[in-house]
């Protein structure tokens, strides 16, 4: 929330004073949306990662706890 209040910010201003970013600016403004964008995928690799642990714990119980898990059992797979 802080770098997009930063990016904001930072056109709000050149928007104020009817101007285009200097370099400095466009650089600045440059590395902290690639951070964002970092920090995005960062957090999508988290969610896909809970949801494939929530699958496979999913797919243990209906095998091992589940209508499979007798045959397992009686076949002395576990």
């Amino acid at each position: 929330a802080v770098l997009k209040a930063l990016l904001a910010s930072m056109l709000a201003t050149i928007k104020q004073e009817e101007r285009a970013f200097t370099e400095d600016e466009t650089k600045k403004f440059d590395e902290t949306e690639a951070e964002i964008k970092s920090i995005d995928a960062t957090i999508a690799a988290e969610q896909r990662d809970l949801a494939l642990q929530q699958c496979c714990e999913f797919i243990y119980s209906y095998i091992f706890c589940g209508r499979y898990g007798e045959a397992f059992i009686s076949y002395g797979v576990i």
